[in-house]
């Protein structure tokens, strides 16, 4: 029994290791896991912005996140700051996360989809790999026939916050995955 009982706190303890820091009085308005590792980034103040798509009408916004993490297979740089998630005004971005698109209403939606809503970016492109605050490593797209997603779970118009959650698989041309998990955001956002 008493071996039963140390098994489960040990699963405890690794569950409770491999989830991403909560947002509620946190600095980064971005929180997720990459590939079972924490990982955090910072957006700027979303600009709503309304759809002149016949097929995504409505209000809508768009997540930029950087962060200045270190990923694997980095090429050597010179030094660059620790990092901090990209909350200063002086960061070497090395990853950045674009969600397009995303309806300002609560609900789930299917990012593929919001993407080939009149975006100007590229549509097969949403995170890249960077060279510190210079240049495209590698860049990923959307994994066919997994779940990409993003739900909007709040809207407070009071204080122009919105928050939500994400999940991704993306892929690049070399086959390598990332998968983001447990994704939570919360930002401000400007008015039309």
């Amino acid at each position: 029994m008493q071996l039963f009982l140390c098994f489960l706190l040990f699963l405890g303890f690794c569950f409770g290791c491999s989830r991403p820091p909560h947002l509620v009085d946190n600095q980064y308005s971005v929180t997720a896991m990459m590939n079972d590792s924490t990982w955090f980034g910072t957006v700027t103040p979303a600009r709503i912005y309304e759809s002149k798509d016949k097929r995504c009408k409505g209000q809508q916004f768009m997540l930029i996140i950087r962060t200045d993490i270190l990923y694997k297979g980095m090429p050597p740089t010179r030094k660059t700051p620790k990092p901090d998630g990209c909350i200063t005004g002086d960061c070497y971005s090395t990853q950045v996360l674009n969600l397009d698109n995303i309806p300002l209403k609560r609900g789930r939606y299917r990012l593929p989809k919001v993407a080939r809503c009149g975006t100007l970016n590229n549509l097969s492109q949403h995170y890249w790999q960077t060279f510190p605050g210079n240049g495209t490593f590698r860049a990923f797209g959307y994994q066919k026939s997994k779940p990409n997603w993003v739900r909007v779970n709040r809207i407070d118009y009071a204080t122009n916050i919105v928050e939500g959650q994400f999940a991704l698989t993306l892929t690049d041309t070399s086959k390598q995955v990332i998968r983001f998990r447990d994704g939570l955001f919360r930002l401000k956002f400007k008015p039309e």
